[in-house]
């Protein structure tokens, strides 16, 4: 009898410890299933683009490629071109593909992607169409739960996939933003001017530290959310993720005053061109 008795208390423990097992195993799975849904949705999708970039065909005569561009949440995932004659210009009736200037293709410190917007100008940025074939869904990032969601865009050049971290997006004149063009060889106080410029215009205060020690990559299109008649561009700039840096969450820390102006202008049109 006290056999039994002792059979019976060890297959209770047996039940009772497989019992916890199992609670752990699920509550560790249901902690990875929230992390992956709540934590990585605002991730770049880092699958590697160098195999694309070194089977692209390329763009046509005249034009070398020298990257390409992915930017999470959006159709932009396609290579980055440049014009080896300046009188070469990055046609609108061509699609996919986005540009730098002739003389920043060997641009580590400061580089600006450039990109066509044809069908997505106006004041209330539509956020998909199957007409946007360029960098028509850039403009998603004027949206608060659009730029808290995605907060990284990758860009492959020479063999190696980067990964970005933005830390600014904002509008900026576009004779003003020639300024910050420069061929490679930067100087920190320029490169300081325009980190400055992006922090105090961006629409997003980010939780974020960016140094002129930092490699950045901005990412520009044309649009006239602001201003009908002159040339508007909307940047959204990005920092390399740095050494030992992990692709983690980091807060928008508060929308800025120009982020409660675009809201006003937003709210006050009704119909995208």
């Amino acid at each position: 009898m006290k056999r039994i008795k002792k059979i019976s208390k060890n297959r209770d423990s047996r039940k009772i410890k497989l019992i916890l097992l199992s609670s752990i195993i699920f509550l560790c799975l249901s902690f990875l299933l929230v992390y992956n849904v709540l934590f990585l949705s605002n991730k770049v999708n880092t699958s590697s683009r160098v195999s694309s970039l070194k089977n692209y065909d390329g763009f046509g005569n005249g034009y070398k490629t020298a990257g390409w561009l992915n930017v999470s949440g959006t159709n932009i995932d396609y290579p980055i071109i440049y014009s080896m004659d300046s009188s070469l210009d990055y046609p609108v009736e061509s699609e996919k593909y986005g540009w730098i200037a002739n003389d920043q293709k060997n641009s580590k410190d400061m580089l600006f992607i450039n990109g066509h917007n044809i069908f997505n100008l106006s004041s209330n940025p539509i956020r998909e169409s199957n007409n946007f074939k360029r960098f028509e869904e850039l403009m998603n990032y004027v949206y608060y739960d659009f730029a808290k969601e995605h907060q990284y865009f990758q860009y492959t050049r020479n063999g190696k996939d980067e990964i970005y971290k933005i830390f600014g997006i904002f509008f900026i004149k576009a004779i003003d933003i020639n300024y910050f063009y420069n061929d490679g060889d930067i100087y920190d106080n320029l490169k300081e001017e325009y980190i400055e410029y992006a922090l105090q215009n961006s629409f997003y205060n980010y939780d974020i530290d960016v140094s002129t020690n930092d490699q950045i990559v901005s990412l520009v299109t044309c649009t006239r959310f602001t201003d009908l008649q002159n040339g508007t561009d909307f940047v959204v700039a990005g920092r390399l993720l740095r050494d030992g840096e992990k692709m983690d969450d980091y807060k928008i820390v508060s929308n800025s005053d120009v982020y409660n102006k675009i809201k006003k202008i937003m709210k006050g049109v009704d119909n995208n061109e």
